[in-house]
């Protein structure tokens, strides 16, 4: 076989060979730069669960104490006013549970089978 021909002498089953391996190349760019940024994506991750814990471990032990403290003084830091601590828990909850949800369609997708569009 003659890698080298001329497009005009390849023969139909090289021409559609060749569009799908063009197809498949745009994926693999796609694929590479998603694959850079789902790495970095999971080291924030990996950050973000390490900042929770002291944080989480504050709330549940000392927060509202500090807060009811310091009550009368205007000007206090941000972690003392409208529980965005607890928020930012059901943030973290709420993106564990997306992520396992996207990876468990991921390890139950039968190689061959067409992935249903959520």
């Amino acid at each position: 076989m003659n890698i080298n021909a001329a497009p005009e002498e390849h023969t139909p089953e090289q021409k559609a060979a060749l569009e799908r391996l063009s197809v498949a190349q745009e994926n693999l760019v796609k694929s590479r730069e998603a694959y850079e940024k789902a790495v970095e994506g999971l080291e924030a991750i990996k950050a973000y669960n390490e900042a929770m814990k002291p944080l989480m471990a504050y709330y549940d032990n000392g927060w509202l104490a500090d807060v009811t403290t310091t009550d009368s003084i205007y000007e206090r830091p941000e972690a003392a006013g409208e529980d965005e601590i607890w928020d930012m828990h059901g943030g973290q909850y709420e993106l564990m549970r997306e992520l396992l949800a996207v990876s468990s369609r991921f390890f139950v997708r039968v190689p061959g089978e067409e992935e249903q569009e959520d």
